[in-house]
């Protein structure tokens, strides 16, 4: 079935999985807030990155990436963000990422930016601006809104992570 297609015209969208309903909702309901890591890395393209992610005293953490102002308790969480959440961090915010592209896939108005952090199972893709003069080496950092990024449980299931206070 073409995802375009469906994104496009429904109004409405089941995503199945061997014959089973994972989640039903409008396009950017599913694109926006997944059930699921299957629906979060279904929906889209490129896919969701998903990263194991460890509560600690400083929010969540990923392999490779500063820790993200987040709360949440258990074993086997997962952090997801889609690439095009990712974006060059300005002068003085808070880095996510900081690394060099491993691959840059340019597509005219966008370019998908690749990116290996340390410890990580897959890579990091961030989908950037297709002016954005980027080489394979370069070193880049990226920066995430927290209210960007999806938690799901070591069952796959999505979950709320509670927002760290801020220090003033």
């Amino acid at each position: 079935h073409d995802q375009v297609e469906a994104m496009t015209l429904a109004d409405r969208i089941v995503v199945l999985r061997d014959g089973r309903v994972e989640q039903v909702g409008a396009p950017m309901e599913l694109y926006d807030r997944p059930a699921n890591t299957f629906v979060a890395q279904f929906i889209g393209s490129p896919a969701m990155n998903l990263a194991p992610a460890r509560s600690g005293p400083d929010g969540l953490t990923v392999p490779g990436c500063a820790p993200v102002p987040l709360a949440a308790s258990g074993e086997g969480l997962r952090l997801g963000v889609r690439p095009e959440a990712l974006r060059l961090a300005e002068p003085g915010e808070p880095v996510f990422h900081e690394g060099p592209a491993t691959l840059v896939e340019k597509l005219g108005e966008t370019q998908l930016v690749y990116f290996e952090p340390a410890g990580a199972e897959t890579p990091l893709i961030a989908k950037l601006p297709g002016a954005l003069p980027a080489r394979r080496g370069e070193v880049f950092r990226l920066a995430v809104d927290p209210a960007d990024l999806r938690l799901f449980g070591a069952d796959g299931k999505a979950m709320e992570a509670t927002p760290l206070p801020q220090p003033a």
